[in-house]
């Protein structure tokens, strides 16, 4: 446990005792041994998305300032089948393909679930994305605050913004 931690230990000692301290402590144990057994767990090797849909836009990174998006009009979005032995997508089947439109709004409907190659045609360049579609019943993702990007290293990523 870091001395930090052992500090608020200390203090809650004072307000609530002996069995405030054992809990803190065990708390700290628990963060510490939890925590690091969730760490070791594998992350997923690509996306899950719950609904495919929103924004796609080229990002630019910013040194100092942030970042600067620009929305992409009139980009190709082609999703094909995905096995795992087979890199894209030349043995794959196109499952569904559609154009961004205005603000580089996209959305596919009426899609199964299942493993798929997310793939952008945009400046002579091709990006392609591994996903996995899982639709969730009664889930209903604001594609307003959703979608794509293609940064300046030629990756295409997902986003997603948080409000609170």
């Amino acid at each position: 446990m870091t001395r930090h931690n052992y500090g608020v230990c200390m203090r809650l000692r004072k307000v609530i005792g002996r069995k405030g301290l054992a809990l803190c402590l065990k708390v700290g144990i628990w963060l510490v041994f939890g925590l690091g057994a969730l760490a070791e767990m594998p992350s997923p090797e690509h996306p899950v998305i719950n609904r495919l849909c929103g924004s796609l836009e080229h990002w630019t990174p910013i040194a100092g300032v942030g970042n600067i998006s620009k929305p992409l009009r009139g980009v190709v979005l082609e999703l094909y089948q995905r096995q795992k032995e087979n890199s894209c997508c030349a043995n794959s089947d196109l499952v569904a393909k559609v154009r961004t439109r205005r603000g580089g709004r996209y959305e596919v409907k009426n899609l199964a679930s299942g493993e798929y190659w997310l793939v952008a045609h945009w400046k002579n360049e091709i990006y392609k994305l591994p996903i996995t579609y899982v639709p969730r019943e009664g889930y209903d993702a604001d594609c307003e605050l959703q979608g794509l990007d293609i940064d300046n290293d030629g990756k295409l990523r997902t986003w997603i913004q948080a409000t609170m």
